[in-house]
């Protein structure tokens, strides 16, 4: 990431550690210095807002008491990652499913957050259904990436992306009018000359693993 990005993702460390404190401090003067510490990631942020695309445009106090808004005491206010799932979904000719999004025109596989009650595989499903009306099967997990760490992505949104890989169940596509504008099964070479090029690897691995050439989990890794 660059500098400016970087730092727009610890703010947004800090701001989940800050209520992460306070959904589990009880004590006057705990309190008072976790909401301080939001309150300066708050401003920091609204200083960002010029430079990187954040969570919010609100100004600092703003901001500031929408975070405060999301503490809950206990567990249940521990500040995690948001979690994604993708589908790799294939048909029995080895072509692989995209859809065109709505909201920025790019090719990309079926995608979107993970639902509180289901397992990610029946999140994966019903993301494939809803953006394109194929059924599919999850078979195996393939990927297990920081969408941070790609520079599209909005390094202010710590998300852990999940990617399956899945075979088609059915083949006659019926978009989703508000996600997806087209959608249809691709070869290899068709795939590589639409998606944008951050997704190449991926879009290799995922043909790569269907052809079982790839048998391991991807995961993101860091030199120490």
């Amino acid at each position: 990431m660059e500098p400016i990005e970087e730092l727009a993702a610890k703010v947004s460390a800090i701001a989940a550690v800050a209520q992460t404190g306070l959904a589990w401090s009880e004590q006057l003067y705990e309190r008072e210095r976790y909401g301080r510490i939001l309150e300066l990631a708050a401003e920091m942020a609204n200083i960002l807002t010029g430079e990187v695309e954040l969570p919010s445009n609100l100004l600092a106090n703003q901001l500031k008491e929408g975070w405060m808004a999301l503490v809950t005491p206990g567990v249940a206010g521990y500040v995690t990652p948001k979690i994604s799932t993708g589908a790799m979904c294939f048909d029995s000719e080895g072509r692989l499913l995209l859809g065109k999004r709505s909201d920025n025109g790019n090719w990309f596989m079926p995608t979107g957050w993970q639902e509180v009650g289901l397992t990610p595989a029946q999140n994966v499903v019903k993301e494939v259904k809803e953006e394109t009306g194929i059924d599919c099967r999850p078979l195996r997990l393939i990927a297990v990436r920081d969408t941070r760490l790609q520079r599209s992505s909005n390094p202010a949104i710590h998300n852990i992306a999940l990617t399956f890989l899945c075979e088609a169940l059915t083949t006659e596509i019926n978009l989703h009018p508000l996600e997806t504008l087209e959608a249809g099964f691709f070869t290899e070479p068709e795939a590589t000359q639409i998606v944008p090029s951050r997704v190449l690897p991926l879009i290799e691995q995922a043909f790569a693993a269907w052809r079982g050439e790839l048998n391991e989990t991807y995961f993101d890794h860091f030199t120490v």
